[in-house]
């Protein structure tokens, strides 16, 4: 039934195209372009006004009302997207992504707790404070400029000490 009336709207687009241009226009027509004044002998003495206005209008609804067929004809034949999927598929795709995610979990869970053994290691090692390490990361955020006053002065110092 559908195709049906898609051949039908088709047909009728056509010729309401052809009926359109057929008609006389303000400069000129394409019938006086395509043969001149005989064209008017064939629809009589009124000439072909009459004849293709009413053509237009009878074509015109025809489109419409196929128009509006179509459209209702389209939403009867819409499915669902679930009907055309495969339940199998989608089971062996969802399993395959959750183990996935499984061993990222359990890769980030065992990355953690490497860097929570090497940081214990480290303060075990090292007798240095918190506060020194934090001390430290600032200075090297800042660009060493603090570290690097600290050591210009140490330096100055022990100048000092040889003029005197």
């Amino acid at each position: 039934m559908y195709t049906f009336v898609l051949v039908i709207h088709v047909i009728v687009s056509i010729l309401l195209m052809v009926v359109i241009l057929l008609q006389d226009g303000k400069g000129g027509d394409v019938v006086s372009a395509l043969g001149g004044g005989g064209a008017q002998s064939v629809f009589g003495s009124t000439g072909a006004a009459p004849f293709l206005t009413k053509a237009t209008v009878v074509l015109t609804v025809i489109f419409a009302i196929t128009s509006l067929s179509l459209a209702v004809l389209k939403t009867r034949e819409r499915k669902s997207v679930l009907q055309s999927v495969n339940p199998a598929a989608i089971m062996q795709q969802t399993e395959a992504t959750t183990i996935k995610a499984k061993q990222k979990d359990n890769a980030k869970e065992e990355e953690k707790k490497q860097n929570a053994e090497n940081s214990v290691e480290k303060k075990g090692s090292s007798q240095v404070s918190e506060k020194e390490v934090k001390k430290a990361e600032v200075k090297d955020k800042q660009g060493n400029k603090a570290g690097k006053k600290e050591a210009e002065k140490k330096e100055a110092k022990p100048q000092s000490n040889k003029k005197k």
